[in-house]
């Protein structure tokens, strides 16, 4: 994996892949918060919307972060733990993103709330969007449950920041020549929220 770390605004940060899915991101966030003293991750990538409201381009930052994986039962946390994000971080990237997402002109919104942390990509389970509708899930997505429970497990900080490439109600996806402009909204947040901590 390419690694690149220099300073944004006096402040050491480093930018890399984890990986796809709970094996790779458990593993490179295991050894940052344990082996190399990194005290907070940011995630930025992409989740499928299973709500009507949230929208393609749309943002979402993960409030909560349920999972259909057993990763957790490997962990000392409480048979009911939920993995959740920094509370403090993520107050503040509410905020930078209200600011960042203000100036968009494509009316993208900002959503905040629960995400389901998919163990499997292609699922042939037909009632799992309208079961975890019921517990208030704005999208699907890969990595941010394993992020969260590693940090807390840590004693440190992290965020999953969103964009919504597709709806999987709707079948909407976003356009390959979109995601440039897309995916630098997230990309903005994430570093306007650097300067906030």
């Amino acid at each position: 994996e390419l690694a690149f770390t220099g300073y944004y605004k006096g402040v050491k940060v480093t930018v890399f892949s984890s990986g796809m899915g709970i094996p790779s991101i458990s593993i490179y966030t295991y050894e940052l918060f344990n082996f190399y003293d990194t005290e907070l991750i940011i995630r930025v990538g992409t989740c499928g919307s299973i709500q009507p409201h949230v929208n393609v381009h749309d943002i979402v930052l993960a409030s909560r972060a349920f999972t259909n994986s057993n990763f957790l039962e490997h962990f000392d946390l409480p048979a009911d733990y939920i993995p959740v994000p920094d509370p403090d971080v993520l107050e503040k990237a509410e905020k930078a993103a209200m600011e960042v997402l203000n100036g968009d002109p494509d009316g993208h919104e900002l959503h905040t709330g629960a995400v389901l942390t998919e163990e499997i990509y292609y699922s042939s389970e037909i009632d799992i969007v309208s079961r975890w509708d019921k517990q208030d899930v704005l999208a699907f997505e890969m990595e941010a449950a394993a992020l969260y429970a590693n940090a807390s497990q840590a004693g440190k900080k992290a965020l999953a920041i969103l964009t919504v490439s597709n709806n999987i109600l709707t079948g909407e996806e976003m356009e390959p020549e979109d995601r440039e402009h897309s995916l630098s909204q997230m990309m903005k947040i994430a570093f306007s929220l650097i300067e906030r901590l």
